[in-house]
Formats: structure tokens, sequence, C-alpha cells
């Protein structure tokens, strides 16, 4: 009698556990539960499979602090250029001019030292496992009441249980 006890919750634990890819699905419809404007119009068109999900350079605050400094550093050489051509036709102003072309000179140097910065790290990133993403395909309605069919890509934590952030792909 025990042994049929023991069996039969052996059975009930090993019958419970849902697979990874089970997992990712019913934490992706409880996230869209509560994102979604009206979840009664929601409908499963297709989940893609779940896959591995590792960090990516472009995605790092070092990154994006390079970036900023290269989209300033190339927004100031054309603000220097304009100037310089501005002023280069006016020769009371020629020193003015000469500046402003310095100055666009200098923000080439920057913008270059930031790329080969940006290069360098590029180089040497080995890309890390964060968890796992899962794409989605889904019908449901939008803020004005229309129905449309909508195109995300999950990622989600280590161990399936939280959805990180999501992406909207658009269509295939």
């Amino acid at each position: 009698m025990k042994g049929t006890i023991i069996l039969f919750l052996s059975i009930s634990v090993v019958g419970c556990t849902l697979s990874p890819t089970e997992k990712a699905k019913k934490v992706i419809r409880r996230y869209l539960e509560l994102s979604l404007n009206d979840m009664k119009s929601y409908e499963v068109v297709q989940f893609g499979k779940l896959d591995s999900s590792f960090s990516e350079y472009q995605r790092l605050d070092q990154y994006r602090k390079l970036r900023d400094s290269f989209d300033y550093y190339a927004k100031e050489n054309k603000l220097n250029l304009e100037n310089a051509k501005m002023y280069a036709p006016l020769s009371s102003y020629s020193n003015k001019a000469s500046l402003y072309l310095a100055m666009a000179k200098w923000d080439l140097v920057k913008m270059q030292s930031v790329a080969d910065s940006i290069e360098l790290a590029s180089k040497h990133f080995v890309p890390k496992f964060i968890g796992w993403k899962m794409e989605h395909s889904f019908r449901a309605k939008n803020l004005a009441g229309n129905l449309g069919i909508h195109h995300y890509m999950y990622y989600l934590n280590p161990t399936i249980d939280t959805v990180i952030s999501s992406l909207d792909v658009g269509e295939h």
C-alpha cells in the first residue's frame, strides 16, 4: 500500500513539471495578461522555439556611452564646418573661419578616437548567457480596439520565471 502511494506521488510530481518551453509560454502569457489592453481578445498565432539569449556589446552601457560621445562629436563637427563655411567668404572674419575649421578637424580626431575605442572593446567582448528568448505572434486588440497580429521577442531570465524585456519584431 505504501509503495502504491509513493508511486502515485512520484508520477504526480513528474507529471506536473513543465518543460522549459511550456514554462516560457506560461510566463509570456502571464506577462501579456498584465500588459495587453484587452486580454479577452488575445489569441495565439504561433510560439517560436525557446533559445538561449546572450549579452550583446551594443546593449552595454559602455557601448552606449561611447556611441553617444561619437554622435556628440559628429554633431559638433557639422556645426563647426557650417560656421567655417559661413565665415570663410568674409575676409574680415578669416580668423574666425580658421578657428571653426580647426575645431572641426579636432572633432574628427575625437570621433576617430571614440571609433577606435568602440572597435577595440567590441573585439574583446565575450558574450555571456543572460537567459532565454522566445518569439511569439498573437492576435489582440490595440488601444483603438482594432484587432491586429503582433510579433514580439520575449527575453526571459535564466530560471524562466520572469519576462525581462520584450521587443516588437514587426512582421516577418
